[in-house]
């Protein structure tokens, strides 16, 4: 099976409104699962002594969502939940979510195991499919310190007073707030008023039109597909809002319409690579904003 990735420019507009409710739609709906969950967890605090029983109850068939999204299989925390060894991140669609099936306690550690719960999108819907992934998660336990344990567990797992946006890599911060849609309004209105300019990490960036001519691309490598979305056969179009600077390369990925199982990362670390004649006004190189398309199609 060929894989073949391809890219578009430009600036499009889109319905107001529709991407942020999605958004909301998305951090209510992991809300109010790691709240139902977390209310369990916070009643041990309550208890003098915690049993394997009580442990299983307020963990075993819930979701939640790891606050780093660590690769391996085996996962082992200390008191203070530091992972000891292989550290390795990967993208939280596909290793960040976890249903719990079993809890079990080995002499002076709790043993917690899962499948991983991959996200993908399909337009604004967000969709959770249960994977073949085992996960294993191994903690110190004290029957007779619950806090001890609640605190360890508070700070592997995102609780209910946090949201993906918390811990997500900053090109996943605007998608999971309305910051980008906001952005995106703004630098509408920049070329319909003329203004030329929006503010971007304090710095002034250009948008297309009214004397400014656009950047043009000179490279663009094709994105790898994920292996998990290639098994799935997922196909979609990842837009990313970026800055081509003066030098023509493109920087500030801001993800706008994901795709899901890691496809959206792949999208930003291949795009970080592409180069371009950077964008032109009154003669000058200028850094400027604009809209890219990265599509992953099987063939």
């Amino acid at each position: 099976m060929l894989l073949k990735g391809s890219a578009k420019f430009g600036f499009r507009k889109t319905e107001a409104g529709t991407r942020p409710f999605a958004r909301r739609c998305l951090c209510v709906v992991l809300l109010l699962v790691l709240s139902i969950a977390w209310t369990a967890i916070s009643a041990w605090a309550a208890n003098s002594k915690l049993t394997e029983s009580e442990i299983r109850s307020a963990l075993q068939n819930k979701v939640f969502t790891l606050r780093q999204p660590y690769a391996a299989d085996r996962l082992r925390f200390d008191q203070n939940g530091t992972l000891q060894g292989n550290n390795f991140v990967g993208p939280w669609t596909l290793d960040a979510v976890v249903e719990i099936t079993k809890v079990s306690s080995k002499h002076d550690s709790l043993e917690i195991v899962g499948n991983r719960l991959y996200v993908s999108y399909s337009g604004l819907q967000a969709n959770y499919a249960r994977s073949k992934r085992r996960i294993t998660i191994v903690i110190p336990w004290n029957a007779a310190a619950p806090d001890a344990l609640q605190d360890t567990l508070a700070r592997i797992f995102l609780t209910n007073t946090q949201t993906l946006a918390d811990c997500a890599p900053d090109y996943w911060k605007p998608y999971l707030t309305d910051h980008a849609e906001a952005l995106k309004q703004l630098a509408q209105k920049a070329h319909d008023s003329s203004t030329h300019t929006v503010l971007l990490n304090r710095q002034n960036v250009y948008v297309v039109g009214s004397g400014v001519i656009p950047p043009r691309a000179t490279s663009t490598p094709d994105p790898k597909y994920s292996a998990e979305a290639r098994s799935a056969k997922v196909e979609g179009t990842v837009v990313l809002l970026i800055v081509v600077n003066e030098a023509g390369k493109a920087v500030d990925p801001f993800i706008l319409h994901p795709v899901g199982m890691g496809l959206d990362d792949q999208a930003v670390e291949t795009v970080r690579k592409w180069q371009f004649n950077p964008a032109i006004f009154q003669s000058k190189p200028v850094p400027v904003l604009i809209n890219v398309e990265v599509n992953f199609r099987l063939y």
